[in-house]
């Protein structure tokens, strides 16, 4: 039996995430997932590819309110959904959208936080930022790289670190950044799934994921934790010659909700 063990989501994007034991969805992710990012001067999306630093902010829920906390302990409170604000133009890699600025004071303090100037950028409803037409036409995202959901496997990760350094610190899920964590199945067996049926919801597995160099770092500090990780997940498993590890999904409901233990069904 193939059941759902991990729900997660990241209100700003590349900050620390949030682990739940249910959440809502609407047709561009998990409700909060990513609808938030920071942005340098020229609007382009920032990363801990380029700011590992940015592991260490960690972010916390109460109500309609976001808490982000540094690991110094200082605090920046925001609303988690922001009724207005002034609209610029944003860029995660090819993909040019609208978003809102947050605030002057959530600005600094990320500035500050982060030793470079990065302003907190919001997606608000109205704004349809779309998917990559190649693999997903037709769908919206959040601040995600490129697609609504993130499936992993507890399987697939337990027979990677199998193969890793017996030395070498244990591989954290959270350091792969998911949405939905599932366990029961054969190890990578999601590869060759074409959509998994979870409670009421279907979802489309549209693209292997590639990855990055985050993969390899500490989620919780953003320092090297396994820097051969990249060429030993490639050895491992590859598709056009990256290395990957989860698959990027899709749904056509516009609403819906996930709870762990929901049984998942794939379909091959």
């Amino acid at each position: 039996m193939i059941t759902l063990s991990g729900i997660y989501i990241y209100p700003i994007k590349s900050l620390q995430g949030i682990s739940l034991s249910q959440s809502d969805l609407d047709g561009r992710g998990l409700l909060h997932d990513r609808r938030m990012m920071l942005v340098n001067a020229q609007g382009r999306f920032l990363s801990q590819r380029e700011l590992p630093q940015m592991a260490q902010l960690g972010v916390k829920l109460a109500g309609e309110t976001l808490t982000v906390e540094s690991a110094q302990g200082s605090q920046l409170r925001l609303p988690l959904r922001p009724e207005s604000g002034s609209e610029l133009p944003v860029q995660v890699w090819n993909s040019v959208s609208p978003a809102w600025a947050v605030s002057a004071e959530a600005d600094h303090w990320f500035s500050e936080h982060l030793g470079q100037p990065c302003q907190l950028v919001y997606q608000p409803p109205q704004a349809l930022r779309a998917t990559n037409p190649a693999f997903a036409p037709g769908h919206a995202v959040s601040f995600a790289d490129g697609y609504p959901f993130l499936f992993s496997s507890e399987s697939s990760l337990a027979d990677l670190a199998a193969n890793t350094a017996p030395s070498a610190p244990p591989l954290q899920m959270r350091a792969f950044r998911p949405n939905l964590v599932f366990s029961g199945a054969l190890p990578w067996a999601e590869k060759d799934w074409q959509q998994v049926q979870l409670g009421e919801l279907t979802f489309e597995l549209v693209k292997p994921c590639t990855r990055c160099v985050i993969i390899t770092q500490d989620p919780l500090t953003g320092k090297s934790l396994h820097p051969t990780l990249l060429k030993e997940l490639n050895q491992k498993q590859s598709w056009r010659g990256e290395p990957v590890f989860g698959m990027n999904a899709v749904t056509q409901a516009e609403s819906g909700r996930v709870h762990l233990g929901d049984l998942l069904t794939p379909n091959v």
